[in-house]
């Protein structure tokens, strides 16, 4: 007995750092969020920008939304945007949307989130869409879907940043004092 909880022990603190990290979490004051997608696009990634400055505690970066000539993902991708998230749309794909994450250990440094233009099958779901992606890129949180249907665009099915989402983006950007 006493030798498992040994082993135990010893296993927690060899991966302390890893569970006590979290996710890696943006450090700038503001991150700009760039938009280059298609004009179907238009209005949905400015106000879910502006729904999260609202949502986001005051130790998070400010997001600062940028519209931008449409470009294509594939020629975004041969260029680097430290220190901004880049929101781009394909003409098709196999997902609804996708969030790529560059970070160090801690430190958020480059995200870019793909929206598929075929898969834009209405308003109500393409919000949804921008705010599942943008917690992953602010927030770093992973996917559990349908874990928090009436709570959560990430988790859930909400069109803009519910009450989960808030609390998950207080905790990770929670200050020590």
């Amino acid at each position: 007995m006493k030798a498992a909880l040994v082993a135990l022990a010893t296993l927690v603190l060899l991966h302390a750092p890893e569970v006590l990290a979290g996710p890696p979490v943006w450090t700038d004051k503001s991150v700009r969020v760039l938009d280059y997608t298609t004009p179907m696009w238009d209005g949905l990634v400015a106000g879910m920008v502006a729904d999260f400055n609202v949502m986001l505690p005051d130790a998070a970066p400010r997001l600062v939304y940028r519209r931008l000539p449409e470009q294509s993902c594939e020629e975004l991708n041969t260029r680097e945007f430290t220190g901004a998230i880049v929101v781009c749309s394909v003409p098709t794909a196999s997902f609804v949307g996708m969030t790529g994450m560059w970070a160090g250990d801690t430190t958020m440094i480059d995200t870019r989130i793909i929206l598929n233009d075929r898969r834009f099958l209405n308003p109500r779901f393409a919000a949804n869409t921008v705010c599942h992606e943008l917690m992953h890129a602010v927030t770093g949180i992973r996917d559990k879907y349908d874990r928090r249907p009436k709570s959560s665009c990430v988790w859930g099915n909400l069109t803009a940043p519910g009450r989960f989402d808030a609390a998950y983006a207080r905790k990770v950007y929670a200050v020590d004092d």
